[in-house]
């Protein structure tokens, strides 16, 4: 991909998704896109811009927001985090039923916030509470991740991680083979929404209890990470947790959290 090409489409997907590209990502961006072009039966990048310039079409720019998207994830991925989180759970119903709200900022498939609700049946079953107590709150930029993570079938290979005991509860077999689908009453307790993090503010209501942000921040500018902590903070509950990815902090970026341990930090009382 030629510099000038590459540098209007970092723009472009700068301006309407917060993510930013680096130089050196010229043959990543071009690979992502040569499936689209060859659907569109057009020449190459440079034509590709020139169509998406000229259609003005918010379908094509979220499909080249989709291609762009980089999804990464796994079930109970950074485990300390749910280990915190099912202690959290297990302290707020320590005196009897109590509502709780997630937000899983960037959830691709849907593993991080299906863990959650798994690691939320759980702790209600050691404290006699309801899980209906539980509402989590997954988004993406994705609409093609997303209508993958609403559906919730994985096949075998991506439930390695997951314990057998849970297999067992949580998943059913489909009728393909090597393939199985979150039961209901987890898939019920996520609600799935389209979210850009660079546009501000947030359409949702707080406050959440926990915010979890993870291994999405590395791909802006500081200037959208600011914006997203910002926004996270004013979405948390007073003592809510906010948990980044294991390769991000908030160093370099005015915030009022509290670091509680690396990667998890926490909103003050107010």
């Amino acid at each position: 991909m030629k510099n000038e090409t590459f540098q209007k489409f970092k723009k472009l997907i700068y301006e309407h998704s917060g993510i930013d590209l680096s130089s050196g990502k010229e043959a990543l961006v071009s690979s992502r896109l040569a499936k689209r072009i060859r659907e569109l039966e057009l020449s190459g990048e440079s034509e590709y811009y020139d169509y998406i310039d000229a259609e003005k079409s918010i379908d094509e720019l979220t499909h080249l927001i989709d291609m762009m998207s980089t999804n990464v994830t796994s079930f109970l991925r950074e485990s300390v985090h749910f280990e915190l989180v099912r202690a959290m759970l297990l302290e707020t119903w320590r005196h009897g039923p109590k509502a709780v709200k997630f937000w899983s900022a960037a959830c691709s498939s849907g593993q991080e916030p299906y863990t959650l609700a798994m690691v939320a049946q759980e702790a209600a079953r050691a404290k006699n509470a309801s899980p209906s107590q539980v509402k989590i709150l997954a988004t993406d930029i994705s609409t093609q991740i997303l209508r993958k993570a609403e559906a919730g079938v994985y096949p075998t290979k991506e439930l390695e991680s997951v314990p057998e005991e849970w297999i067992k509860k949580y998943f059913r077999k489909t009728t393909n083979a090597g393939e199985f689908q979150v039961v209901d009453s987890i898939r019920s307790m996520v609600t799935f929404r389209r979210i850009n993090l660079s546009e501000t503010p947030y359409p949702m209501q707080g406050p959440f209890d926990t915010i979890l942000c993870r291994n999405v921040m590395i791909y802006f500018d500081n200037v959208v990470r600011s914006q997203i902590v910002s926004e996270a903070h004013r979405l948390l509950r007073s003592n809510g947790y906010f948990l980044v990815g294991h390769s991000e902090n908030l160093s370099g970026l005015q915030n009022s959290f509290q670091i509680v341990q690396p990667t998890v930090y926490q909103k003050g009382t107010e």
